[in-house]
């Protein structure tokens, strides 16, 4: 399992900080690296403000804001004739 502490949350951190300040809110949805105790730990201590576990709605995935907001903004900057793999995918959405 890929530690997302180490290399998925802090990319989320800086594109939230670059879009919103200081002022906004991270919440994951229940896939099994936002529920690692790791990662809910990197985020209470990171985030400006961080809904835990613990506190989100029960079988509610459409109140993911990731759905609507953070992926939109990548899908929109990410150059998608380049990407042919994880890999590239991951660069893509490092330079977006």
């Amino acid at each position: 399992m890929i530690d997302t502490s180490k290399k998925v949350l802090p990319i989320a951190l800086k594109f939230g900080n670059d879009m919103f300040g200081n002022d906004w809110t991270f919440q994951q949805d229940g896939a099994r690296p936002h529920t690692y105790a790791k990662s809910q730990e990197w985020c209470a201590k990171h985030s400006p403000s961080f809904i835990d576990k613990d506190h989100w709605p029960p079988n509610s995935p459409d109140l993911n804001p990731l759905d609507y907001c953070i992926w939109n903004e990548f899908a929109q900057l990410v150059k998608w004739d380049t990407v042919t793999s994880k890999t590239t995918l991951i660069t893509a959405l490092k330079r977006a």
